[in-house]
């Protein structure tokens, strides 16, 4: 199983829908599986950093669960289109702590887990 990393709209060619496609496209074609694996992000998401892609920086919390599910629709149907189907797809980028997007983490307490203030997105 081949693990590749897609990025939003990555500084570099290489993380970007196209190219992802393209390689894909060829391991699929020499028999091997993918793993795609969507980062939510312009760069590298980890455990520290999740940080919305430029593009989603100003939406606001429906707008922003809007994109990220167009934009999950968008890559899906375009791998469907090229007839390269993943073995699996992995949601984020080691998003044990969540994917919020920045959005619940301001409004938590750290360290015990309880909301501190009424207006938290109704996931948080």
């Amino acid at each position: 199983v081949l693990r590749l990393r897609l990025w939003h709209t990555p500084a570099e060619p290489w993380h970007g829908i196209d190219s992802v496609l393209a390689f894909a496209e060829r391991a699929d074609a020499l028999g091997f599986k993918i793993l795609l694996d969507i980062h939510y992000s312009d760069t590298w998401a980890d455990p520290e950093h999740q940080t919305k892609p430029a593009a989603w920086q100003s939406l606001t919390y429906p707008q922003l669960l809007d994109s990220m599910y167009r934009y999950t629709n968008n890559v899906m149907l375009r791998f469907r289109d090229a007839g390269v189907i993943p073995e699996a797809v992995q949601i984020g980028n080691e998003v044990g702590g969540g994917m919020d997007q920045g959005y619940c983490a301001e409004r938590m307490e750290v360290g015990r887990g309880k909301l501190s203030e009424p207006a938290v997105p109704p996931h948080c």
